[in-house]
């Protein structure tokens, strides 16, 4: 018989690869069934494709880190488990090298013993691979004491960690000879070799151990490390293997004082603390090493707690354990449970103790893997010196070339690993817009920022993100946005399950903001265990007991609004609340930034402070020069290299009212003006009120309209022509206004070898005439920003304008003057600065796009079933140093003659309705908002009266 063996080693790769996609795809049905989405099925798709590629895939961050959660439940020995969602997963499988390797164990320890209110953690590096070494860190516990052998055989340390020592020696470490020498951590970085590197002092939280009673136990001078990090366990997940995962918790008293002081392998000193007690040691029936480990545990809690640092009593954690138990069952109909570990050595009276368990493994899971020194070639890592002069230049060349391309690959790879930060916007007007942008290129120096806009978020994953930052505005009396209303309803939804104020679905954000914030006052009142938003408990047994959603989320919120209101900021300090409330930890305070008064500069301070805080969040080290402002860079660069006009066919220019309909996300009609005539005052001699009537009976529609007295209008308005033509004719070179362009910006893109800088359009803007982007895309009627004024500055060929550019871009006070006295416009911007030589493509990039202005709708279905009347006062104005203004929309469907086509869309104003009942009297009181509104609900009542 024949064998090919080629054959059976393809048999066998297929089904190593068969293997590792199927348990691929249960991690990965299991995270994304959490989602409730159909996002599962591209991932599989693209996990399918990477392993029929290369034997292998890459694990997404979310993916890890829910696999890493989960493997916490599953882990059978652990008797904390209730904390399983609570779990840190810090992923660091873009290090390569020993050094990186320690680097990121410090960043663990320091964020996971947090001055002594300990936090869970785990940290992630590569995964085991084929034809390669594996990453491991050598010791048993991220931190532990060292042991040595006397010349008469005896052992001075704790005898655990013997081996550990030994090998710590032989790498070239020399401890201090002591009873508690702090051992290095040794680290493998793949077919690197090991390294040891000292622990920094500061990062080894120690608590000196005194008994309360026995003065001479604390004169022994015992102490033991605070923080208890697991580091030999590999994790096993969606069929790849982590070989490297220092993991840390907390520790529950009988865990120090029975196992480590008590047993007699280790520190054994039960007969110590018996000869302090005066027990009888010759003889077991005195029971002198039960009642001794008592002692050392009453020790080891009392130390504990006298340094405020977090330890859970064994009852406790068992009475918690048996919760877990119970949920799992009633969960997902099992718990895996080693008894021997998780009932405290010698309790009896424990609920464990009389609990029946079953003990299997399912995975994800962490299991137990070979001590990495057995097998280590301890020679290798000891070379002579005479075979590293031999190496010639060219091996010499070849490893720097390998070390350079190495090193872009991990700078690749770090980038792609930054934390990241979600960004989430709400807007009326398209300031928070903006804002969040601003704000996603500040948090992009360090971290891997992601702007969306609220209504297209999934809150089902926010328990999922680590950084959450909020910019939002507040639309009316207190009100939500529209885009962020979806979003406000859905975190009150989560807010009520949580168990908290079941009455509040018709709340405001003003009221449901007050609510809450008296509620965290009235628990504070309580006492000090109680949690507020922006605060973690002290004890982590009491961490169950409240709203814990959120609790591995970090937030701030800034929130937009106008002091002329009376709920100012309402719907912005209605998120901060909720938040907070459902467990998620605010980096920096809420700011709210007035619309009436310095809004820019309040947000700037609140991004660099909110930066600032994230990096030490994080743990991120930036150097000095990496402290980002925004709009006051010490160096300006003119940014027309970095963009591009590029003609285009004629054809290629959209359908504008369908290209508003994608943008937008709604159903924009293209309304002709059937009727617009003037019924106060005059068109030419100053402000007047228009009725205008906009029909849509010759047209086809998808969908019948639909709209009720009391709703709006969103009318998506022009720039005057001549305004246009005047503002092109400033610009240097004058760009052809018959021509179609494409905007092209000039973006970094991560490639495998390494950053590329690529062509791509400008997605804000579709392929038009630079006549029709400012005509129907840009706001050039809203006086310049601050960051405008900043930008455009160099630009100004006299030096006295660009000094007084960079002055009304750094002074609020001055620049508020200047914007309230002239109102100015782009134009009379220009005009002003009259030596400014500004490319199309640069002023086109940093104008603001024009945003919907909304009207309320002036008439009824009932009578007109085909068109909408809207009543409008045209807004002229002279401002203080005697120039003429007009009101952008307000004056553009003044002049609007028959026949002219407006953009426009129907928005739904739900609160501001009619009673369901037609004979219930009203009373209408408009102060401020016109009669358009109340026109509509008296015709409206009349049709129905008929």
């Amino acid at each position: 018989m024949n064998i090919d063996l080629s054959s059976l080693s393809t048999i066998y790769l297929s089904v190593v690869a068969f293997l590792l996609f199927v348990e691929a795809t249960k991690i990965l049905w299991s995270h994304h069934a959490r989602f409730e989405s159909a996002e599962h099925l591209n991932r599989w798709s693209e996990i399918k494709t990477q392993i029929e590629e290369s034997d292998g895939y890459i694990m997404k961050t979310e993916e890890l880190k829910y696999g890493a959660t989960v493997a916490w439940r599953n882990a059978p020995r652990c008797p904390g488990r209730i904390q399983w969602k609570k779990l840190q997963v810090f992923d660091s499988r873009h290090v390569g090298t020993a050094q990186g390797m320690f680097e990121a164990m410090c960043t663990h320890l320091q964020y996971a013993t947090n001055g002594g209110i300990l936090r869970s953690a785990i940290t992630v590096f590569p995964p085991r691979q084929k034809g390669r070494f594996d990453f491991r860190v050598w010791n048993s516990t991220m931190i532990g004491y060292a042991c040595y052998k006397q010349p008469d055989g005896t052992l001075l340390g704790d005898p655990f960690n013997l081996e550990l020592t030994q090998a710590a020696q032989k790498l070239g470490w020399a401890g201090k000879g002591t009873r508690q020498d702090i051992l290095p951590l040794i680290v493998q970085a793949g077919d690197g070799e090991a390294h040891f590197f000292d622990i920094p002092e500061d990062l080894v939280l120690q608590v000196p151990l005194r008994h309360p009673k026995y003065e001479k136990f604390t004169d022994l001078g015992y102490k033991w490390f605070a923080l208890p990090g697991v580091s030999c366990l590999k994790l096993d997940c969606g069929g790849l293997e982590f070989s490297a995962i220092p993991f840390s918790g907390w520790y529950s008293d009988s865990e120090i004082g029975s196992r480590d002081l008590g047993d007699k392998h280790r520190f054994n000193l039960a007969p110590v603390m018996a000869g302090i007690m005066g027990l009888n040691t010759e003889t077991n029936e005195s029971n002198w090493r039960d009642l001794a480990v008592s002692e050392l545990v009453v020790a080891v809690a009392h130390s504990f707690r006298e340094a405020k640092i977090t330890i859970v009593d064994h009852q406790t954690a068992c009475e918690t354990f048996i919760e877990h138990f119970k949920s799992e069952h009633e969960e997902r109909g099992g718990c895996p449970t080693d008894w021997v570990w998780v009932n405290p050595p010698g309790s009896f009276t424990t609920p464990v103790y009389h609990q029946e368990v079953l003990f299997y493994w399912i995975k994800p899971l962490y299991d137990y893997q070979d001590q990495p020194w057995k097998t280590y070639n301890f020679g290798k890592h000891f070379r002579g010196t005479l075979e590293k002069r031999e190496i010639d230049y060219l091996k010499r060349f070849r490893h720097m070339a390998r070390a350079a391309l190495f090193a872009q690959r991990m700078f690749m790879k770090a980038y792609a690993n930054r934390t990241k930060a979600m960004i989430l916007y709400a807007t009326e007007t398209g300031k928070s817009l903006g804002f969040a942008k601003q704000l996603a290129h500040v948090f992009s120096k360090a971290f891997k920022p992601e702007v969306m806009c609220m209504k297209d978020y999934d809150v089902a994953k926010m328990e999922f993100q680590d950084l959450i930052l909020v910019v939002a505005s507040t639309f009316g009396s207190g009100d939500p946005p529209d885009n962020g209303e979806k979003f406000y309803k859905s975190l009150k939804k989560r807010f009520v399950e949580q168990g908290n104020t079941p009455n509040i679905a018709s709340d405001k954000p003003a009221r449901l903001a007050a609510r809450i914030q008296a509620r965290e006052g009235e628990r504070n009142m309580r006492g000090p265990l109680v949690k507020l938003p922006s605060q973690r408990f002290e004890d982590p047994a009491q961490i169950v007991k409240s709203s814990d959603w959120l609790i591995n989320v970090r937030f701030s919120c800034f929130a937009l609004g106008s002091t002329v209101y009376k709920d100012y900021c309402a719907f912005g300090k209605a998120l901060d609340a909720l938040l907070g409330s459902l467990g998620a930890e605010r980096i920096h305070r809420l700011e709210c930034g007035d619309e009436m008064s310095g809004q820019e500069k309040t947000f700037k301070k609140w991004a660099n402070d909110t930066f600032q805080a994230a990096c030490e969040a994080f743990h991120i080290k930036l150097p000095t020069k990496a402290v980002v402002t925004i709009g006051t860079e010490s160096v300006q660069e003119p940014v027309q290299s970095n963009m591009k006009l590029v003609s285009a066919d004629a054809s290629e220019g959209p359908h504008f009212t369908e290209y508003f309909s994608k943008s937008l996300g709604r159903e924009v009609l293209p309304l002709k003006v059937t009727y617009n005539e003037v019924i106060a005052g005059s068109r030419e001699a100053g402000p007047c009120t228009v009725q205008i009537r906009l029909s849509w009976q010759d047209l086809c529609l998808n969908n019948p309209v639909s709209f009720e007295p009391g709703d709006h209008l969103g009318i998506l308005s022009e720039n005057a022509d001549e305004m246009v033509s005047k503002v092109i004719q400033k610009l240097n070179p004058i760009p052809s206004l018959e021509q179609t362009h494409r905007l092209m910006i000039q973006k970094e893109m991560l490639t495998i070898a390494g950053p590329r800088k690529e062509w791509v359009c400008y997605e804000n803007l579709p392929p038009a005439t630079v006549f029709d982007w400012f005509k129907k895309f840009l706001d050039i009627t809203t006086p310049p920003t601050q960051s405008l004024l900043y930008d455009l500055a160099t630009y100004a060929t006299d030096p006295k304008e660009k000094e007084g550019l960079d002055m009304l871009s750094q002074d609020v006070g001055r620049y508020e003057q200047w914007k309230h006295s002239k109102w100015p416009t782009v134009l009379s911007f220009l005009e002003e600065f009259s030596s400014l030589s500004i490319p199309a493509e640069a002023l086109i990039i940093k104008l603001p796009l024009m945003k919907p202005r909304f009207y309320s709708i002036s008439s009824c279905l009932l009578s007109s079933p085909t068109c909408v009347d809207l009543t409008v006062g045209a807004v002229k104005f002279i401002t203080e140093d005697g120039s003429s203004r007009n009101g952008l929309c307000s004056m553009y469907l003044n002049q609007a003659t028959i026949g002219t086509t407006v953009n426009a869309f129907f928005r739904s104003e739900p609160r501001f309705h009619l009673p369901e009942n037609p004979t219930v009297p009203i009373i209408m009181v408009g102060p401020g908002t016109g009669i358009a509104p109340f026109r509509s609900f008296w015709m409206h009542r009349a049709e129905l009266m008929k």
